[in-house]
């Protein structure tokens, strides 16, 4: 941010939003504001040289699934909700991730959303394991209070603690 002085020095050459700020000459800032507001100047009009550095570490990995009508049938519900439970899998896999809290996103035809979520006793990207916890909160929430769906999606919240793999042969 600019802090408050900045934001009331700009308001005394009437710049209130980024759109004022873009349309003041750049002569105008530089001499009003030296070489910050060339830097300011440039930043309004998008132009930023700096190394963009992503956070690549997911929090959540998820995939959802809108559909163009409501869908009615429980059986093809539960069937989109399995598969993107194995897609969450696949990416977890993928990037060497795991979770323990896998969490069931519906959405009916009147746009209301609830959430279902259940937590496994030990990380996991096994894809039977969230797939049989994806299995378990579609049935419940089916038998509960089924009703036509517009949306269904499926995360899991990516795991930060060690997994430390199991022996073939030790009981789990």
């Amino acid at each position: 941010g600019i802090g408050p002085v900045g934001a009331r020095r700009m308001e005394d050459i009437g710049v209130n939003t980024f759109g004022d700020l873009a349309r003041v000459d750049r002569h105008i800032l530089r001499g009003r504001f030296g070489s910050w507001g060339e830097r300011i100047a440039d930043l309004a009009l998008g132009h930023d040289v700096r190394r963009v550095t992503p956070d690549v570490r997911a929090h959540q990995i998820s995939h959802e699934r809108t559909f163009g009508r409501n869908l009615r049938d429980a059986d093809a519900i539960r069937f989109e909700v399995l598969t993107l439970a194995d897609a969450v899998s696949r990416r977890l896999r993928k990037r060497s991730a795991h979770t323990r809290q896998l969490t069931l996103k519906i959405r009916n035809g009147d746009f209301k959303t609830v959430t279902r979520s259940t937590t496994f006793s030990t990380p996991t990207s096994r894809g039977d394991l969230i797939g049989d916890g994806a299995r378990e909160l579609i049935d419940r929430w089916i038998a509960g209070r089924f009703e036509p769906v517009r949306l269904v999606g499926v995360s899991a919240k990516v795991c930060t603690e060690t997994v430390i793999q199991q022996g073939l042969f030790e009981e789990v």
